[in-house]
């Protein structure tokens, strides 16, 4: 699977998926850390891949837009490490 890691979450979460064997790379590995959501969005959508992050605002533009591409995986929960988030996505994939 294809993820982008947006800036609210750990580049450490990119490189775990990778040692998993998916392709997982954070905003600020291609030069997105300071981007808008919206640019985020429409480069995730072009390279068909999932976009992870903490915020809301991706479930919003993909309601909003009725887009199709990118999906979008929001982690709302207590524990916020990268460990138990890693955690709880692999469990789930």
């Amino acid at each position: 699977m294809r993820f982008l890691v947006d800036n609210s979450l750990s580049p450490r979460l990119a490189e775990a998926l990778r040692q998993l064997g998916h392709e997982g790379i954070h905003v600020g590995a291609i030069g997105l850390a300071q981007a808008t959501d919206e640019i985020i969005f429409e480069a995730a959508a072009k390279a068909r891949c999932i976009i992870i992050a903490q915020d809301t605002d991706f479930g919003t533009l993909l309601a909003k837009r009725r887009e199709r591409y990118p999906s979008a995986m929001l982690f709302r929960c207590r524990v916020k490490s990268t460990e138990a988030i890693l955690k709880l996505l692999t469990a789930n994939l």
